[in-house]
């Protein structure tokens, strides 16, 4: 599968396509992932996203490089 700049027709990625088992498998992981996540307390969520925020916060120049550098539309 191809990603292409629609403004240029440039190519921009090209990717493998997954099989319909291969969706399905992923499909159901992440269902499986967020049962667990909402069955976890509240303040540990908050928890976890505010030490993801915090490492957010301590990348963002980082980050900001890394954005740069990708394209979207």
């Amino acid at each position: 599968m191809d990603s292409t700049n629609p403004a240029t027709n440039t190519l921009l990625e090209s990717y493998e396509e997954h099989s319909q088992s291969e969706v399905d498998g992923m499909l159901g992981d992440a269902l499986s992932a967020f049962g667990e996540w909402k069955r976890r307390p509240l303040v540990l969520r908050e928890r976890l996203l505010a030490a993801a925020v915090d490492v957010l916060r301590e990348n963002a120049q980082e980050y900001a490089g890394m954005s740069a550098t990708i394209e979207l539309y």
